[in-house]
């Protein structure tokens, strides 16, 4: 349902929504700054979320495996549950000139950095070491 309002909205001029959430567990994350790279992140390797107020903006905090995921934005809170629920499959961002073009009560995201926390020749490959 969240994705045919989106195309509508798409398709009407509007933007798609900065949270995309289903009614059912996702098994990845799609992440996309309005300016870099997009990530696709599976949900299994979450390992602790935080949401926390930061002057007027919200924040979310994720610590994957291998990376950390910043989301600051408005309205934020109305997705904790969805969020401990792994039903969010898409965090995308666009730049503060944008929050106009949104209604007043809509999520707004202004802010995604993904990293990576170690570099992938880094990291331990994993498997039996034979």
């Amino acid at each position: 349902m969240n994705r045919l309002r989106e195309m509508l909205a798409t398709k009407q001029g509007g933007l798609p929504m900065c949270v995309t959430h289903e009614n059912n567990s996702c098994l990845m994350l799609f992440l996309q700054p309005w300016q870099g790279i997009e990530w696709v992140l599976p949900w299994s390797r979450l390992e602790s979320a935080k949401l926390s107020h930061e002057e007027q903006f919200e924040r979310i905090d994720l610590q994957f495996t291998n990376h950390e995921v910043l989301v600051l934005g408005e309205k934020l809170h109305w997705y904790r549950e969805e969020l401990s629920l792994h039903k969010i499959s898409r965090f995308k961002s666009y730049p503060a000139a944008y929050r106009m073009k949104f209604q007043d009560s809509d999520s707004f995201i202004s802010h995604l950095e993904i990293r990576l926390l170690a570099e992938p020749d880094k990291r331990p490959s994993g498997g039996l070491p034979f």
